[in-house]
């Protein structure tokens, strides 16, 4: 339940692709900082609280870290390129050695290819690179809010859900395209 103890729940098909939209996303990023935090889900319009999670199909999660899943000392309001200074990327610098681009980026095109909708998030580079899609929205600096709306993009959800995704599609490290390259050089020796 959630702070004004209402169920929180998603709808079977947006539940089965976000669950598709994990399993993926832990085939591509292994340990410390992959954990996929998310929570905000359905919202009964009474409860006057986040008024785009009314359909029980919309998800908030945190962006990912580089190196930990802890959420302690993270200030996540520092996407916006601070007055008169200049971080890594534009973030603030505190938040550069942690907040990691990539991995939140590689969930989002997992996201994307699941079927995702009003997907929100400020991180202007992330959103160039996730074409189709992202934008920004004001309260949007410290989590991703997406939406698995059937009636949008009802084809992609069910097959996410009963095919799975293809992680290949998605931007990877170069040690994650040596390991590719590699399989697929076994493969070519044993067949």
């Amino acid at each position: 339940t959630d702070v004004k103890g209402e169920g929180a729940f998603l709808r079977p098909l947006a539940a089965c692709t976000f669950n598709r939209v994990k399993e993926a996303f832990a085939k591509i990023c292994k340990g410390a900082g992959c954990q996929t935090q998310w929570g905000d889900l359905y919202h009964p319009k009474e409860a006057r609280m986040h008024r785009t999670h009314h359909s029980g199909n919309c998800i908030d999660t945190r962006p990912f870290r580089k190196n930990s899943d802890s959420d302690m000392a993270f200030n996540y309001n520092s996407y916006v390129r601070p007055k008169g200074k200049k971080g890594k990327d534009g973030l603030k610098p505190k938040a550069s050695l942690r907040y990691s681009r990539l991995r939140t980026t590689q969930f989002m095109q997992l996201v994307r290819q699941a079927g995702g909708t009003m997907m929100f998030f400020n991180d202007a580079k992330l959103r160039r690179i996730v074409k189709g899609g992202i934008r920004r929205m004001g309260g949007h600096s410290n989590h991703m809010h997406f939406c698995f709306e059937p009636r949008l993009s009802r084809r992609k959800m069910t097959k996410a859900c009963f095919q799975g995704l293809d992680t290949s599609k998605v931007i990877q490290t170069s040690s994650q395209k040596k390991k590719k390259r590699t399989s697929r050089q076994l493969k070519k020796k044993k067949g």
